[in-house]
């Protein structure tokens, strides 16, 4: 009897196993599995050209182990590396990745041509030329220098030395040290490499404009992310193909984070090389991003623009062949943030699948963001992007920057019966009066189609009735208001049914005090809009204020979104 309850017992646990084991979500397909067993060529190297070792994938999403075999004795495989030798002749070699997918074994196999050694002699010096280029605003204000400027050291393996012709460019430690004058001076900047003890080079002509007021001129900056990109190569354990984050890697004064990045190829095979991000999931299940960010920077912008390249497109050569990252599927996003609001984004595409390959310029305009700024780069999940370099301007502007005191973006609230009293936002609290925010209800007619990239679904409603005004106001005073800011729109749909509302500010000094009305001509509409209210004023408590409209015939509700307060 004892031996039948252990077996039984045996056998359920054993069943509990089988089903728990089963029960391991996976969404991957074997076309997945497939497309990631991968090799990667050393930079300047293709399948039919290949002429020195290089590394191999070892996992596929880091799940499943990658197995590689070639019957072929002039590979060693050696773990993820592999040792090539090379004859007097061309050696067409192959190298299978297999990986045990759910009990199907998936194989992929590459060919690869190995060129003879007398080949590493045919140097195509134009192309190496071709690689040398100025990282500066992306080849589009050679007559408009007034910034210092980094230079590539190297173009494949040559020492590149440059010089210059005239003193309003200095080259201190591959820098371009910008000196201006009280006039406009042109400068030609040369590049020399040395081939097989023959020096060859290239020149680039540049105009450093005269000195004027810095209130005025546009100023433009750049960063090709040399230095990190040789920190990595030189100063990591891991693979360069490897994807990392890092955080805080200051860059020319700048603090940048990079998330799910490695260093790759050049938009040209024999240029520099690039970072390129990967929208890969940091919690499984989660939409996956790769990102650069360039953390609170000062001076404004007014655009952005960068060369990007999918190397792993239908039409890509390098670093591998045959992707499957289109121009049509992969989406890059830009966003601006100032005081952590977002205050602008935009999402591109690629033309076609040839400047997919071959590398195309992307251009943010009317960015026009002033002061203090932060902004990322994006790709989107389960695509890869190669960025050159990333060029912007700033964005002067004669208004004081003011600091700020606190912002109302109703952040994953959930109240969602209308509600009057006391409320804590964002650390402050508030008396509020017919309120209602909760983003998991948003009516689907009447504010969904309104909501913009500044607002997600964070929005408050605000709901008078006849008799008793809706409103919101800080309990505590705030030391000193200069400016009232607000995102503000009539409920409602373009139909017979929409919502009117009036909106009235007032600000009050002593709890008491009367309210004293500042502002009421705001004109709202279905669309979002920002509205502004100087202040002025001290020890001081700001009230926005939602009345009943008598005109209208279906109520006077209306959303607020993004309250700010400026000393």
């Amino acid at each position: 009897m004892i031996k039948k309850v252990f077996t039984l017992l045996l056998t359920t646990l054993s069943l509990f196993l089988i089903t728990a084991c089963e029960e391991v979500p996976n969404v991957y397909t074997e076309e997945d599995i497939y497309n990631n067993i991968v090799v990667f060529l050393d930079e300047g190297d293709r399948f039919d050209q290949v002429t020195t070792d290089f590394t191999l994938a070892n996992k596929v999403f880091n799940l499943y182990d990658i197995t590689w075999t070639s019957l072929s004795d002039l590979l060693l495989i050696d773990e993820n590396n592999v040792f090539i030798t090379r004859t007097s002749s061309n050696e067409l070699v192959s190298i299978t990745g297999s990986v045990d997918f759910k009990g199907i074994l998936v194989e992929r196999t590459y060919e690869l041509t190995l060129l003879n050694l007398e080949d590493e002699e045919e140097i195509n010096v134009l192309e190496i030329l071709e690689g040398i280029n100025l990282n500066i605003n992306n080849n589009l204000a050679f007559d408009k220098i007034i910034n210092n400027f980094l230079l590539d050291d190297i173009v494949l393996t040559y020492d590149i030395t440059w010089t210059s012709n005239n003193d309003a460019i200095t080259i201190i430690d591959n820098q371009a040290i910008i000196n201006r004058s009280e006039s406009d001076q042109n400068v030609v900047l040369t590049a020399l490499i040395t081939i097989n003890d023959i020096v060859y080079h290239k020149e680039f002509n540049l105009v450093v404009l005269k000195l004027e007021d810095e209130n005025t001129v546009v100023t433009t900056y750049n960063e090709n992310f040399s230095t990190l990109i040789n920190h990595r190569n030189q100063n990591y354990p891991e693979p360069n193909s490897q994807y990392l984050s890092e955080s805080e890697v200051v860059l020319n004064g700048i603090s940048y984070d990079f998330v799910n990045y490695r260093t790759d190829a050049g938009l040209n095979l024999n240029g520099p090389k690039v970072i390129t991000i990967g929208g890969y999931e940091d919690i499984p299940g989660e939409k996956g991003r790769g990102y650069i960010r360039g953390n609170n920077i000062t001076d404004g912008i007014s655009n952005l623009r960068f060369f990007g390249r999918l190397p792993f497109s239908p039409e890509s050569t390098y670093p591998q062949g045959e992707g499957n990252d289109t121009a049509s599927n992969s989406k890059i996003t830009l966003y601006v943030y100032k005081n952590d609001l977002l205050l602008y984004k935009e999402t591109k595409q690629f033309t076609n699948n040839t400047t997919a390959n071959k590398g195309e310029l992307f251009e943010f305009n009317d960015i026009n963001v002033s002061g203090l700024f932060t902004y990322e780069l994006e790709i989107d999940s389960g695509h890869r992007l190669s960025v050159e370099s990333i060029t912007w301007q700033n964005y002067p502007s004669e208004e004081l920057e003011l600091e700020l005191i606190t912002r109302i973006d109703f952040y994953r609230l959930l109240e969602n019966e209308y509600y009057s009293g006391l409320i804590e936002l964002n650390d402050n609290n508030y008396l509020v009066n017919h309120f209602r925010s909760d983003y998991t209800n948003i009516h689907i007619d009447k504010e969904l189609p309104y909501i913009t990239p500044l607002n997600e679904k964070d929005i408050g409603r605000f709901k008078p009735d006849y008799y008793d005004a809706a409103y919101i106001y800080n309990e505590t005073h705030f030391e000193k208001v200069t400016k009232l800011e607000f995102m503000a729109r009539n409920f409602g749909a373009n139909d017979e049914y929409q919502n009117y509302g009036i909106i009235k500010v007032y600000y009050q000094l002593l709890e008491s005090d009367d309210w004293i009305l500042i502002d009421q001509d705001f004109e709202l509409s279905l669309e979002f809009n920002t509205y502004s209210v100087n202040i002025n004023k001290e020890n001081v408590r700001v009230k926005i204020e939602m009345s009943y409209d008598e005109t209208s015939l279906y109520g006077s509700t209306v959303n607020l979104d993004n309250i700010t307060f400026y000393k």
